[in-house]
């Protein structure tokens, strides 16, 4: 899908702008501070429901302005997406309905953005990899979202009665539907690594002249199920009210030519590397 038609009013430098836009690709020109990095964050926001600059949505708002839009047409499936920002709330909808999750926008428009903090997606510890990974994940595994948010729900009640010294409770009432989500979750997000695979080994060879690969560590051990290792762990997940091993602990190890990229490259590579990663 495309963005056909874009509307940004009062949002940062932009007081009203509206493009007609290529389907293909796009080239925005202009000299200093005229708003072309605002332009690409309004097109981010649409598709997020946040800026990738981390700024709060009232800070994007004009200065003197109570308010700011971003509508955008799309081609395929045909619809608009627009999304209205107050100074204390945010509201958006997809063809004219409202819409409540963040999910529905990524889901109606994928979005990733190449800007000079891409370096952390190598630099950085698991969590920023894991975001990359299943922002993935989600448009290709339909089921992937809601089999996530179950996981998710199942840790943290198994955390919270760790925290009571729950042991029997935690086995009983939340430990059968974590396990089989965490299954779920692993097998989605491998899936989509080996569809993955091909396209990365071409990108590294066109950026550095040698393959990409992500290699996947499901965040607990191979040589055990999921179930092994949560009663292996029970007792020092206990002792220390947090669950220790799970996909809430995996891991993409980036490797370019079969090493370890992070430890091997400079932050001008990393930012290379990264972007052929997007």
């Amino acid at each position: 899908m495309a963005i056909t038609e874009l509307q940004i009013e009062r949002f940062r430098c932009l007081d009203s702008v509206a493009l007609e836009l290529s389907t293909e690709e796009n080239l925005i020109i202009g000299p200093n501070a005229s708003g072309k990095t605002s332009l690409l964050e309004a097109v981010y926001f649409l598709g997020h429901g946040r800026s990738f600059r981390g700024t709060p949505s009232r800070k994007l708002i004009q200065d003197g302005m109570d308010e700011f839009l971003v509508i955008a047409k799309l081609s395929q499936p045909d619809g608009r997406i627009g999304i209205q920002a107050t100074r204390s709330a945010v509201t958006v909808k997809i063809d004219g309905t409202r819409a409540h999750t963040r999910s529905s926008l990524a889901a109606r428009l994928p979005v990733q953005v190449i800007e000079p903090g891409i370096h952390k997606l190598i630099e950085e510890g698991p969590a920023q990899r894991r975001r990359y990974l299943d922002w993935g994940v989600f448009h290709v595994e339909q089921e992937f979202y809601s089999t996530w948010r179950r996981y998710r729900k199942s840790l943290d009640q198994r955390n919270a009665l760790l925290k009571t010294n729950a042991a029997a409770a935690v086995a009983s009432s939340w430990e059968e539907t974590l396990i089989a989500a965490g299954d779920s979750v692993q097998k989605q997000r491998l899936r989509y690594l080996k569809k993955l695979a091909p396209y990365l080994e071409e990108a590294g060879n066109a950026l550095f002249g040698a393959p990409l690969e992500c290699r996947f560590h499901r965040g607990w051990p191979d040589d055990q199920t999921l179930a092994e290792t949560m009663m292996a762990n029970r007792q020092r997940d206990q002792q220390q009210a947090y669950t220790h091993a799970g996909p809430h602990r995996a891991d993409i190890r980036i490797r370019l030519n079969q090493k370890i990229a992070r430890a091997r490259v400079s932050r001008g590579q990393q930012k290379l590397l990264a972007s052929g990663l997007v």
